[in-house]
C-alpha cells in the first residue's frame, strides 16, 4: 500500500503543469487577503482587496525573476 501511494504521488507531481501567472496571483491573493484583513483591516491601502491582488501580482513577478536569475526554468513564463 505504501509503495502504491508513493508511486501515485510521484506521478501526480511529475505530470502536473505549473500554475501560470494569473493562477499564482489568485492563489497568493487568497492567502494574503485573510492575513492582511485580520491585521490591517482599517488600513487605507491594505484593507482594499484590489491592493492585496496587486501585491500578490508583485510577489509573483519577483518570484519569477528570482527563478530566472537562479536558472530555475521549470515554470512557464
Amino acid at each position: 500500500m505504501k509503495c502504491f501511494c508513493l508511486v501515485s504521488f510521484v506521478i501526480n507531481v511529475l505530470y502536473r503543469s505549473y500554475a501560470d501567472q494569473d493562477q499564482l496571483q489568485a492563489i497568493y491573493s487568497a492567502y494574503l487577503q485573510p492575513v492582511l484583513s485580520s491585521s490591517l483591516k482599517s488600513h487605507p491601502v491594505w484593507g482594499a482587496v484590489k491592493n492585496v491582488h496587486t501585491l500578490a501580482g508583485s510577489m509573483v513577478s519577483v518570484y519569477e525573476q528570482v527563478c530566472v536569475q537562479s536558472g530555475m526554468f521549470w515554470f512557464q513564463l
